[in-house]
């Protein structure tokens, strides 16, 4: 019988950049699918100005996870049903829902972040550190941003 070993301190932090990044791509998903539902083409650009910036993210959290020797995450995993989700059923009531959902959607990415910064700001290398705290403060603007926008409608 074989005993499994607790993973290194480097492994485990690949793991939860990997569960960053697969949020973030989730994330992305429920963008697109909330830009394909939208009439306003103002709204759009500004939503896919939005999802660019989780693009932008899991392009330094590839870096991240490559710099400390893993293999990052290419696609999301099963809770894209969860964001995606949100924004198709909101769309059921019209813009302002689907805006709160992803506000709901960023809110998530700010607690992943922010428990991921507590977690590993003192251990995780200066350049992880700094993805964390521009991954954290990103989804703080979105989430700002799309609940003000929500309550215009």
């Amino acid at each position: 019988m074989r005993v499994s070993q607790p993973l290194s301190t480097d492994a485990r932090l690949v793991e939860v950049l990997n569960e960053l990044m697969a949020f973030d791509l989730d994330v992305m998903a429920a963008y697109e699918a909330a830009i394909a539902r939208l009439d306003d083409l103002d709204l759009r650009r500004q939503l896919a100005n939005l999802q660019q910036g989780h693009r932008r993210q899991v392009d330094e959290l590839t870096a991240c996870v490559t710099m400390l020797g893993g293999q990052p995450r290419s696609m999301g995993d099963a809770k894209i049903f969860s964001t995606q989700a949100k924004v198709v059923l909101a769309n059921l009531r019209g813009e302002r829902t689907i805006l709160q959902a992803l506000g709901s959607n960023e809110r998530s990415a700010a607690r992943r972040y922010d428990l991921a910064l507590h977690e590993w700001a003192t251990r995780a290398p200066a350049r992880v550190g700094e993805v964390l705290m521009r991954g954290l403060h990103s989804a703080r603007e979105h989430h700002s941003w799309l609940l003000n926008r929500a309550r215009r409608h």
